[in-house]
């Protein structure tokens, strides 16, 4: 084995160098979908979040990171992006990934479609005994 080859293996190195800080994550996002012509708050739920520099997404919009919201982009399990959407957004399943000093994080769908959310409504209440 060449000496630089044993120098790595002596150095201890394995997958991440020394001194590697820890990439961005996605975790979950809120909400899902967004509708094509809107303007959302997008929640972004993950770990390494903090200072991010930008928010890519396989769709086009505007992106902004809102300062008028208090924290936000200093805490590292959470940051929220403003996306102002065009009305002739394609509907589909699109990605998105946040970029930090550190790295761009993994992959995260989310879903542009221009169907009405979904209210929550309490549940039906059904008796399971038989009339006779």
């Amino acid at each position: 084995m060449g000496s630089l080859c044993w120098a790595f293996v002596l150095s201890g190195a394995s997958g991440t160098a020394l001194g590697q800080t820890a990439l961005p994550t996605i975790g979950s996002t809120s909400p899902l979908a967004v509708a094509p012509g809107k303007t959302i708050d997008l929640k972004i739920r993950g770990g390494n979040l903090a200072a991010p520099t930008e928010l890519w997404t396989s769709f086009p919009c505007e992106v902004l990171l809102p300062i008028d919201l208090a924290g936000n982009g200093t805490k590292a399990d959470e940051v929220t992006y403003r996306l102002k959407l065009p009305a002739d957004a394609p509907p589909g399943v699109h990605g998105i990934r946040v970029a930090t000093a550190q790295g761009v994080s993994n992959a995260k769908l989310i879903a542009i479609d221009d169907l009405p959310p979904l209210r929550r409504f309490a549940p039906i209440k059904r008796s399971l005994r038989h009339s006779s």
